[in-house]
C-alpha cells in the first residue's frame, strides 16, 4: 500500500510539474539526442503562441529539418550537448542541457517595456523550493551558510529525517557525523565549481556505511552571484551489496571447478577467439600466461583415434543446434598424459537465429574411467566364473524334498537322505527334525528367511550348513517355493536342496588363486612362445604403465631394451626346450619411456606351450650395483676427460707421457691400433645414449686395462666424457669369478622377498633366509626346535605329508603348494611356494623350498566375491541376453522395474519389452554390441508387463567369451521416468517465466519511451527556474496543468489495463459457449450494429465450447468485431464471417471481414504492437489488436493475420488440445 501510495505522489507531482513547463511565458523547445541527430520531444504555450498550430505537426521531426534555415542554433545544440553545459548566445537564445541526453532552448521575445516584470530573489527561490520538494530526486538546496533553503520528499526518505524541522537547520547540524573532507567539497562548490562522484562511502552515527553516488553544484540568484549549493545524492548500498555478493558467488564457482576438475571455454564463431578458464588450462597441463588456445590446437590434443568422432560431432552440432551436446574422449596433454574428458557445450544464436558462439564445459573424467574400466573386467572375470560354476550346478544330482503347513510334516526323496547322510528309518518327518540338521550359526537365519519366504509368498533362495550324523558339515544351496490354496493362503513349500561342499571348495581355492594373482608385489605373466602376453597381473600393469589391453594386444619384446631383445629371444628358445629361466634380468621400458631392470623366473609349460613368468623390480639394485662399480673404477688410477671431438681436456697422469703432452691430443690416437676401433665406438654411442660404456683393452705398454666411460650430463645434453682406466692384467680373471660371486649372493640375501629353506638330502635345515622370520614369526632359532609338520593346519598335513613322501623320485622339477601355517602369534596364515629336489645337481646337492604369505590375497578375493553379491542386489535392471535377442538373466531390480518374474521372461526376446516403433533402435544397438561397442546412458522408452511405456536409460556392455568373440550383451536399465516428468515440469515453469520477463521488458519500454518527454519537460523547468523570470498566474498553471497530464494520464491508464489483464490469467476457468459469447457482444453493440447494417455469417458446428477464461474470451471477439466496424469500407456494408475448424492438434478459429485491410508489406510487423495504429480517419489508442494477441497467448493459443487494402482482414486464433 505504501509502494502505490508513493506512485500515487509522484504521479501529482508530475502533473504540477508539467503544467509549470506549459505556463512558461518563454518559447521552450525540448530537444532530445537521437543517433547523430536531435528529435523535437516537447514544446510549451508559449512557443505555439510564436510559431503558431504548424508546431504541433512538427512533433519528433529532426533538428536538422527544423533548423535548416538556421544553421547555427543547430550547431549551439550539438555544442550545448557534446559540453554538457548552459550558455546564452548573441541572439539571446538561452541553451541548457538536460541530463541525461536532452536539450532545453529558450528564445527571449521582445516586448515593450511595459509588458515587463521584475521577479524578486524571494520569487526565484520559491520556484525552485516548488521544484525540489517535488523531485523525484534526493535533492537539498543550501545558502552560503549551509542553512537548509529546501528538500525533496526522497532526500527525507533516504535520510529518515521524518518528522524532523530541517528548513533553516544547518546541515552539519542535521547530520554531525560529516567530515572535513566532505566540508572542503562544499566550500569549493560554493566559489562556483562543480563536484561529483559514481560511488562514496558515508559512515553514520551508528557506525553503519552507506554508499552514495552525490552531484554537488552552485546556484545562482538573479544577480548570477552564488547564492548556495544544490546536493543531488543517490542511496546506492544495496546495488555495492549486490555486486559483493556477486564477486563471491564468482569465487565459489571458480573453487567448484577446480575441486570438480571442471574446465569452461567460449569459442567466438565470428572472430574465432577461444577462451579458456583456469581450470582447462590445468586439464591440458598447459601454461595459462603463454599458451593461447584456438580450436586447431583444442583438436592437435585429442587422441588421434577419437579425433574423427570428436570433429563430427561438434560440426553436427552447429548444423543441428539443439540444447546441451557432450562426448566422452580421450586426451593427450601438453606432458603426454593420458585423460579422458567429458564435453559438453551448447551452441549460442543472436536475436536473427545466426549462430555466432559456442559455450561448453570440458570436465577431467580420468579417475572414474579408470574405474569403470577396472569394473568391466572384475565383472566378465566374475561372469566368465559363474557360468562355468552354472555348467557344474547343472550336471550335479539334487535332493527335492515339501513341507506341509497344516501337519508340519515333511517329504524328501531318496537323495536328500543321501545329502544328510542319514537313512529314512532314522528321522521323524517333522520340519522340527530338519532343523536339527543345522549348523547352530545358521539355524536361527535359515528358519526366519524360510518363514519369511512362506508369509509373503516369495521364492526362498539361500544356503546353510548343516551338521551330518558323521559329524561331517555339509553346505546346502537351497531353492523354494510357497504354494497357496485358492484363497491365497500358503499350504505347503516345495523346494530343493543341493551339497556345494565340493563347489564351495573350489571357490576358496579360486578365490585363493586370484587373490595371489591379483596381489602378488611381483610381475606374473602367462605367455606364449612367440612372446605375446596372454594374462598380466596388476601389480605388472602399475609398475610398468601399460593397461591390460596394451599388454595383450602387442608383443612381449616391445618394451624391451634394443640391445636385450636378441638374448631374450635365444632364452626363449633355451625354454622351448624345456629348460627353466632363473634371475634372468633385461631392461624394459615402461609406458613413460623410462627403463627398470626386472629379474625373470620362466617356468615352461611342455603340455600347453604356455611361458609363467615371475618376475620383480630390481632397478634400484642395480644402481645401486653401478654405484660400486662407479666407486671401484674411480680408484687412483688414470683418469681423463675428453669432448666430442675426442679431444683430452683433463687428465690425471699418463704413463709415457706427461700430462701437458697428452692434454689437446686425440684419445684414439695414444692407443695402440688394434684398440683404437672399439674405444672410438664406445666413445660415440655414451655420447649419442649418455649412458655408461666400458671396454677391456689393451694400451700402448701391452697391459690390459678396463676403460669406463661415463657421461657427464648438464641440463640434459652430454657435453663430455670421464674415462676410467684400471689395469687388470693381473687380476682380469679373479675379479670376474668375485664379481658373479658377489652378485650371486646379492640375488638372494638382498632381491628374495618369499621365505627360502634349504635342507641337505637327510631334510635337514642348512639354510634359512631372513625372510622366514616376517612370514612366520619365528626366528631361527626357534624354529631349529619346532617340528615344521606341527605348524601345518590339521587338514592340510596329511597332503604335505604326502608331497614330502613323493619328492625324492622327483628331481629338477617344481613341486608347488598351498597350506595353512600356523604364526607364532597363533592365528593361521596362508603360505603358497614351490619345493624343488635337486639332490642330482652337483653344485647345489640340496633341496630348496620357496614360499611366501598368500593371506591377504585370499581375503581380497573373499571380498571381490562379497562385491559381486552387491551387484546383483542392485535396483537397476541388470540383465543379459545373446546375440540373438534370448534373455538369459534376469535380476531381482528387473523384476521390480518391469513386473516380469525371472521365470516368466528368460528364453524370451528382449522385443517383449520395447515399444514396437521403437524396435529399429534395438537393432541398431544389437549390432553396435556385436561389434564390441558399448552403450553408455543411452535414453529411450520401455514397456512394463502391465503395458505402461516407461522412460529408461540403458548401459550397455558387449559379453565375450575367452577368445574374445562377442557372445551377447549385458545391460544395466535404470528407470528416469520420474526424473523426465520432472524436467518437463521444469521446462514448463521456464518457458512462463521467460514470457512473464517479456511482458516486463514491454513494459518498461513503454514507460521509459513514452514518459521520456514529460520527464525531459520537469529537467528544463529545474534549469528555466535557476536562470528564468516568470509570471504567476494560478488560473493559467491550472489550465497547463490539465493540458499536460491527460497524455501522461491516458499512457498510465493503458499500462495499468494491461498489466491488470496480466493478473487476471489465474481467473477460473468454465465451458464457455461461442455462440453465447457473440449473443452477449452483439446484444451489447446492437444500436451500431444496426446502425452501420453489419451482416454476420456465423459457423460453429465444428466446435462450439472451449474450458476457458469467459472475460479473455469475451474481450478477443468484442475487439476484432468494433475493429471490423470501426474500419469498415465506406462504399459497402460491413460482413463479418466466424467459423470454427478442427486441427490435428486442437481447433481454430477464423475470423474474417471486409473493411479497409492493412498494408502487411509495410506494416505487418506492427500489426499487434502497442499504440499501432493504421488508419487515423477515426479515433482510436491502437491497443485493441495488442490487448487480442496478448489474450490469445495468454490462453495458451496463437493468432496470426492475412490481409490485403481494400479488400479486408482475416485472422486465424489456434488453440492445440
Amino acid at each position: 500500500m505504501s509502494k502505490m501510495g508513493t506512485n500515487k505522489n509522484t504521479e501529482n507531482n508530475l502533473k504540477r510539474l508539467n503544467a509549470i513547463f506549459q505556463s512558461i511565458p518563454i518559447p521552450s523547445y525540448t530537444w532530445v539526442k537521437n543517433k547523430n541527430d536531435f528529435e523535437l520531444m516537447d514544446f510549451n504555450t508559449a512557443s505555439l503562441n510564436v510559431e503558431g498550430d504548424t508546431l504541433k505537426d512538427c512533433l519528433h521531426t529532426k533538428a536538422s529539418v527544423f533548423y535548416k534555415d538556421q544553421p547555427n542554433i543547430l550547431a549551439d545544440l550539438k555544442k550545448c550537448f557534446k559540453e554538457k553545459s548552459t550558455f546564452e548566445n548573441k541572439l539571446n537564445i538561452k541553451y541548457t542541457y538536460i541530463h541525461p541526453d536532452a536539450v532545453l532552448i529558450q528564445t527571449e521575445v521582445i516586448k515593450s517595456n511595459k509588458n515587463l516584470v521584475t521577479h524578486t530573489a524571494t520569487d526565484y527561490i520559491n520556484y525552485q523550493t516548488v521544484f525540489i520538494e517535488n523531485s523525484p530526486a534526493a535533492i537539498a538546496m543550501f545558502d552560503n551558510d549551509m542553512r537548509y533553503l529546501s528538500v525533496s520528499n526522497k532526500w527525507v526518505e533516504d535520510y529518515k529525517l521524518s518528522g524532523q524541522q530541517i528548513i533553516g537547520r544547518s546541515h552539519y547540524d542535521v547530520f554531525p557525523e560529516i567530515s572535513q573532507e566532505w566540508k572542503d567539497i562544499h566550500q569549493h562548490c560554493l566559489q562556483g565549481n562543480i563536484e561529483k562522484k559514481e560511488e562514496d562511502s558515508f559512515k553514520r552515527l551508528d557506525g553503519s556505511i552507506d554508499w552514495i553516488k552525490w552531484e554537488v553544484r552552485p546556484w545562482y540568484n538573479i544577480a548570477q552571484e552564488v547564492g548556495g549549493i544544490v546536493m543531488l545524492t543517490e542511496n546506492i548500498t544495496q546495488r555495492k551489496i549486490a555486486e559483493e555478493e556477486l564477486r563471491n558467488s564468482e569465487s565459489k564457482l571458480i573453487e567448484a571447478q577446480k575441486a570438480a576438475k571442471i574446465g569452461s571455454w567460449e569459442t567466438d564463431l565470428t572472430t574465432l577467439n577461444v577462451i579458456w578458464s583456469e581450470e582447462t588450462f590445468n586439464i591440458f597441463e598447459l601454461d595459462f600466461e603463454s599458451f593461447n588456445p584456438t580450436h586447431q590446437s583444442f583438436l592437435s590434443f585429442v587422441h588421434p583415434e577419437d579425433k574423427q568422432i570428436v570433429e563430427k560431432v561438434f560440426n553436427d552440432s552447429l548444423i543441428n543446434s539443439k540444447g546441451y551436446n557432450s562426448i566422452e574422449h580421450r586426451i593427450i596433454t601438453s606432458k603426454g598424459n593420458l585423460k579422458y574428458v567429458e564435453e559438453r557445450w551448447k551452441v549460442i544464436k543472436n536475436v536473427n537465429g545466426e549462430i555466432n558462439s559456442v559455450f561448453g564445459t570440458c570436465q577431467d573424467i580420468t579417475e572414474r574411467k579408470l574405474i569403470e574400466e577396472e569394473l568391466i573386467s572384475a565383472k566378465k572375470r566374475i561372469e566368465i566364473s559363474e557360468n562355468r560354476l552354472q555348467l557344474s550346478l547343472d550336471a550335479a544330482q539334487i535332493g527335492i524334498w515339501e513341507w506341509n503347513l497344516a501337519d508340519n510334516s515333511i517329504i524328501w526323496d531318496s537323495k536328500m537322505y543321501k545329502i544328510y547322510g542319514v537313512s529314512k528309518k532314522n528321522i521323524e518327518h517333522k520340519f522340527e527334525a530338519w532343523t536339527n540338521f543345522l549348523h547352530p550359526d545358521d539355524k536361527e537365519k535359515t528358519i526366519k528367511e524360510i518363514f519369511e519366504a512362506v508369509n509373503n509368498q516369495n521364492k526362498l533362495n539361500t544356503s546353510f550348513r548343516i551338521i551330518k550324523e558323521n559329524g561331517a558339515i555339509v553346505h546346502i544351496k537351497a531353492d523354494a517355493l510357497a504354494i497357496s490354496n485358492s484363497e491365497g493362503k500358503p499350504i505347503k513349500m516345495i523346494g530343493l536342496n543341493k551339497d556345494i561342499t565340493e563347489q564351495k571348495e573350489l571357490e576358496n581355492k579360486l578365490k585363493q588363486y586370484k587373490h595371489f594373482f591379483q596381489n602378488s608385489n611381483d610381475f606374473l605373466n602367462i605367455s606364449n612362445k612367440d612372446g605375446d602376453c596372454e594374462i598380466v597381473n596388476p601389480q605388472m600393469i602399475k609398475t610398468l604403465g601399460y593397461s591390460e589391453k596394451e599388454f595383450l594386444n602387442n608383443s612381449f619384446y616391445d618394451t624391451i631394451h634394443p640391445n636385450e631383445i636378441i638374448i631374450s629371444k635365444n632364452e626363449v628358445d633355451r625354454l622351448s626346450s624345456g629348460e627353466i629361466t632363473n634371475n634372468f634380468q633385461i631392461r624394459q621400458r615402461k609406458k613413460n619411456g623410462e627403463y627398470i631392470w626386472i629379474e625373470w623366473n620362466v617356468f615352461p609349460d611342455e603340455e600347453t606351450g604356455k611361458f609363467y613368468s615371475i618376475g620383480r623390480d630390481i632397478t634400484e639394485s642395480k644402481k645401486a650395483t653401478e654405484l660400486i662399480n662407479y666407486q671401484f673404477y674411480n680408484a687412483p688410477d688414470i683418469i681423463l676427460i675428453v669432448n666430442k671431438n675426442f679431444k683430452i681436456e683433463r687428465i690425471n697422469r699418463g704413463r709415457q707421457y706427461t700430462k701437458e703432452e697428452l692434454i689437446g691430443r686425440d684419445c684414439i690416437e695414444v692407443l695402440p691400433v688394434e684398440s683404437r676401433e672399439i674405444a672410438k665406438k664406445a666413445i660415440i654411442k655414451c655420447f649419442e645414449t649418455g649412458e655408461n660404456q666400458e671396454i677391456e683393452n689393451i694400451i700402448e705398454t701391452g697391459a690390459w686395462v678396463r676403460s669406463r666411460f661415463v657421461p657427464m650430463t648438464i641440463d640434459g645434453e652430454t657435453r663430455q666424457i670421464i674415462i676410467f682406466a684400471t689395469d687388470i692384467s693381473t687380476e682380469k680373471q679373479a675379479k670376474i669369478k668375485l664379481l658373479k660371486s658377489e652378485e650371486k649372493y646379492r640375488n638372494i640375501t638382498e632381491n628374495i622377498t618369499d621365505g627360502i629353506i634349504v635342507m641337505d638330502k637327510d631334510f635337514k635345515v642348512t639354510y634359512r633366509s631372513p625372510t622366514n622370520k616376517k612370514i612366520t614369526g619365528y626366528a631361527d632359532k626357534e624354529l631349529k626346535d619346532l617340528d615344521f609338520m606341527s605348524m601345518i593346519h590339521e587338514e592340510d598335513r596329511p597332503k604335505a605329508l604326502e608331497d614330502l613322501k613323493r619328492l625324492p623320485k622327483i628331481t629338477n622339477k617344481f613341486e608347488v603348494f598351498k597350506l595353512r601355517l600356523q604364526h607364532k602369534k597363533g592365528h593361521w596364515i596362508w603360505i603358497e611356494g614351490t619345493i624343488i629336489n635337486m639332490k642330482k645337481n652337483n653344485s647345489n646337492n640340496a633341496i630348496v623350498i620357496s614360499f611366501k604369505d598368500v593371506t591377504e590375497r585370499i581375503k581380497s578375493e573373499e571380498k571381490l566375491a562379497l562385491s559381486a553379491l552387491i551387484i546383483n542386489s542392485s535396483d537397476d535392471a541388470i540383465i543379459s541376453n545373446t546375440n540373438n535377442n534370448f534373455i538369459t538373466s534376469w535380476n531381482h531390480g528387473a523384476e521390480k522395474i518391469f513386473g516380469y518374474s525371472s521365470e516368466e521372461i528368460i528364453g524370451k526376446s528382449v522385443y517383449k519389452l520395447i515399444p514396437k516403433n521403437f524396435y529399429y533402435e534395438e537393432d541398431i544397438l544389437s549390432e553396435n554390441i556385436k561389434l564390441g561397442q558399448s552403450v553408455d546412458h543411452f535414453e529411450t522408452l520401455r514397456v512394463k508387463k502391465d503395458g505402461t511405456i516407461i522412460n529408461v536409460s540403458l548401459k550397455i556392455s558387449p559379453i565375450v567369451d575367452e577368445f574374445g568373440k562377442v557372445i551377447g550383451a549385458s545391460k544395466i536399465i535404470r528407470d528416469i521416468t520420474s526424473r523426465k516428468k520432472l524436467e518437463q515440469e521444469r521446462k514448463t515453469i521456464i518457458d512462463d517465466l521467460v514470457q512473464r520477463n517479456r511482458d516486463l521488458e514491454q513494459f518498461s519500454y513503454i514507460v521509459s519511451h513514452n514518459l521520456r518527454a514529460p520527464v525531459a519537460n520537469i529537467i528544463g523547468i529545474s534549469s528555466l527556474l535557476e536562470h528564468s523570470e516568470l509570471i504567476s498566474k494560478d488560473n493559467e498553471l491550472l489550465l497547463g496543468l490539465s493540458k499536460s497530464v491527460h497524455g501522461l494520464d491516458v499512457v498510465i491508464k493503458d499500462l495499468n489495463q494491461i498489466l491488470q489483464m496480466k493478473r487476471e490469467v489465474n481467473e477460473n476457468k468454465d465451458l464457455i459457449n461461442f455462440t453465447g459469447v457473440l449473443s452477449e457482444i452483439k446484444l451489447s453493440i446492437s444500436n451500431l450494429i444496426s446502425q452501420e447494417n453489419v451482416k454476420f455469417i456465423i459457423d460453429f458446428s465444428a466446435k462450439n465450447e472451449f474450458f476457458t477464461i469467459k472475460s479473455y474470451l469475451y474481450s478477443i471477439f468484442y475487439n476484432l468485431i468494433s475493429n471490423s466496424i470501426k474500419y469498415k469500407h465506406s462504399n459497402r456494408n460491413p460482413i463479418i464471417e466466424i467459423k470454427s475448424n478442427l486441427t490435428e492438434n486442437g481447433f481454430e478459429i477464423v475470423y474474417k471481414d471486409n473493411g479497409l485491410g492493412i498494408d502487411l508489406e509495410k506494416k505487418g510487423e506492427q500489426v499487434f504492437g502497442l499504440y499501432k495504429r493504421f488508419h487515423f480517419h477515426t479515433d482510436g489508442k491502437g491497443m485493441g489488436l495488442y490487448m487480442v494477441k496478448t489474450q490469445v497467448e495468454t490462453l495458451g493459443g496463437h493468432i496470426s493475420i492475412k490481409s490485403k487494402v481494400n479488400v479486408g482482414t482475416e485472422f486465424k486464433i489456434e488453440f492445440k488440445n
